[in-house]
């Protein structure tokens, strides 16, 4: 079996990213109760203060992937040049933006306070985004060096970062607030300064590991800036558009789901105790591990197709979703049976909060297992370069059907949170039919890079291929003979038209 789409070397990319995710998950809750001691007030501050930088990185914090696809794509074509170039730019383009950000930070954290009109809480407030949004350059620069090492194959590497960034940021960050060793007691605006050396380290320790451990003997070297940003522009374009496309999603989809917790804010303080509880506790915990597999399905992917493997790029994106299917079921089954002890683990004093996160939480189970299909396939459709399709669904889906949905079935007819989670339902099978016929019908990705001469196309029995699984239309299967001896089978209906031509 090709070695990309074995089982080990799917779990080796998926695994370390979920460790990861679980590691921020730890390392915000410690932070959140050492933040808790201060008060109420830096609690406040700190939660519209990440409530903002979060939407900012939503936009732009996608380089990451931009990063990530690239590598993947360039490592496997064997192509250096294209891959210092997309480490060049993984560098200079974040530094850009986030420059842009920190130009406008004390305006933007003056807006973000004053319009809460607290004033104990904006004194406290506007200093502690203003200190966090010096951050952004550094936070990313490593997302985008963070995804280029895991483009090329490395997703330990990424783990082993994050886990001593958020080590330092936690003792950093408690030194600062608490005023450890005669430095000053700071508060949350420790918390802040210690974020923006944090996020420095991780960009020191991700250069690290890309010089000295992966690249150490490709001559990378930056008088490659002039030929990236003024001579040859594919690189930097393909980044940029990576990453802007799924930043628009992203950014666009936390927008669309504050809309929807207004839309259960409306039926009082119950509803949003249920979302709470089967939505941001359960539901989100149970998502975390799928991106792992989101992960691996645009490594691999862009993988294969970098490398014209282009038959094997089925049977990938079939054993990662078959891999992600069996978890998520898993999931799904422990949390249903589990539900009514979850709803009243979270809500011991109301029966009634109880009793509704119990039925969110099982309808919940069900559509995680249709988000851990529409996951894996939209990985995949980035990884062969489709981020602007999956853009363009993402924002359409939100938009023109769940949030009418959300209020149809939530306001209109009553529902509360659990016709807002049948709302989920929908868009999750809506998500899941269009990106599984995009992928495995239409399936653009089956014509990239193929290249023939006139006189190198022939018939062959599929039979003639032995070991190999190919496409078998109309009892032929069209090869090139410059690929054949790699195993790439092209389908009749990309070469149909050229070999009428020849005859």
């Amino acid at each position: 079996m090709y070695s990309k789409i074995k089982t080990n070397n799917i779990l080796k990319l998926a695994f370390p990213e979920i460790a990861t995710q679980l590691v921020i998950v730890v390392a915000t809750l410690i932070e959140m109760f050492n933040v808790a001691k201060l008060g109420v007030v830096a609690i406040a501050a700190m939660s519209i203060g990440n409530m903002v930088t979060m939407t900012i990185n939503s936009f732009l914090g996608e380089v990451d992937m931009g990063a990530r696809v690239l590598a993947a794509r360039f490592l496997g074509a064997g192509d250096n040049s294209s891959l210092l170039k997309t480490f060049v730019v993984s560098i200079y383009v974040p530094a850009i933006l986030g420059c842009a950000v920190v130009l406008f930070s004390q305006n933007i954290s003056f807006l973000a306070f004053y319009l809460i009109g607290d004033n104990s809480l904006n004194q406290v407030g506007i200093l502690y985004l203003s200190t966090l949004l010096k951050s952004v350059p550094f936070a990313l620069i490593f997302f985008s060096l963070n995804g280029f090492i895991a483009g090329i194959g490395d997703t330990f590497s990424p783990f082993y970062i994050r886990l001593i960034m958020h080590s330092f940021e936690i003792c950093l960050g408690y030194i600062l607030m608490f005023g450890y060793f005669g430095l000053p007691k700071l508060g949350v605006h420790g918390v802040a300064i210690a974020l923006v050396f944090t996020y420095m380290l991780g960009m020191l320790l991700c250069l690290v590991v890309i010089l000295y451990k992966k690249f150490a003997l490709y001559n990378i070297k930056f008088a490659l800036f002039k030929q990236v940003f003024f001579e040859n522009e594919i690189v930097l374009k393909s980044y940029i558009s990576l990453s802007f496309d799924l930043g628009l999603q992203f950014g666009f989809s936390d927008i669309a789901l504050y809309l929807f917790v207004i839309f259960v804010g409306w039926h009082g303080i119950s509803a949003v105790a249920v979302y709470q509880i089967a939505y941001c506790q359960v539901f989100s915990s149970m998502q975390l591990p799928l991106y792992g597999f989101y992960t691996a399905a645009s490594i691999i992917m862009g993988q294969i197709l970098g490398e014209n493997k282009i038959l094997w790029a089925m049977p990938a994106a079939n054993k990662i979703l078959k891999i992600a299917l069996i978890l998520s079921t898993v999931m799904a089954a422990i949390v249903f049976g589990l539900s009514s002890f979850i709803g009243q683990l979270f809500s011991p004093l109301d029966a009634n909060v109880a009793a509704t996160s119990a039925l969110a939480i099982k309808i919940l189970s069900l559509n995680i297992i249709l988000d851990t299909f529409y996951i894996v396939v939209s990985g995949s459709l980035i990884g062969a370069y489709e981020s602007h399709f999956v853009m363009q669904l993402g924002l359409a889906v939100e938009y023109l059907l769940l949030l009418p949905a959300c209020y149809i079935l939530s306001i209109q007819f009553g529902f509360g949170f659990v016709g807002a989670c049948v709302a989920l339902c929908i868009r999750s099978s809506i998500n899941c039919l269009i990106v599984g016929w995009r992928f495995f019908v239409v399936r653009k990705w089956d014509s990239a890079r193929i290249t023939f001469r006139r006189r190198k196309i022939f018939a062959i029995q599929s039979s003639t291929i032995a070991g190999r699984p190919v496409y078998d239309q109309k009892g032929l299967v069209f090869a090139m003979n410059d690929f054949l001896e790699e195993g790439v089978i092209i389908p009749v209906k990309f070469l149909k038209n050229k070999f009428d031509s020849l005859q």
